[in-house]
């Protein structure tokens, strides 16, 4: 039996879901704290716990690492959110993002 290359990060997507909701609520602690940086810093990663879980329900899968399309270079790297926001579907936001992110 030979072992598979592709890292196994083994986070089910309604782990994603609620990580990001909690992470949202720590947020928001932030932002009433007037914290704005660290605000900030950590809705990157709800927003990355989001494109997880829809990239995931969009592939009816449980895990990141079994949907058609996941490559790590992509998903394991926080530099490529536009590539992400176009596996979920989402790439009508890239013009308001784009403004955001060196491409």
């Amino acid at each position: 039996m030979t072992r598979s290359t592709k890292k196994r990060i083994n986070i089910r997507r309604n782990q994603y879901y609620q990580a990001g909701i909690e992470r949202l609520r720590d947020a928001t602690v932030l932002y009433k704290n007037e914290r704005y940086h660290a605000m900030v810093y950590l809705l990157g990663f709800v927003l990355e716990c989001a494109l997880a879980y829809s990239f995931c329900t969009k592939r009816n899968k449980e895990y990141i690492e079994d949907c058609e399309g996941y490559t790590e270079k992509v998903w394991l790297n926080h530099d490529n959110m536009i590539k992400k926001l176009y596996d979920t579907g989402l790439h009508d936001l890239e013009k308001d993002l784009s403004k955001f992110i060196n491409l």
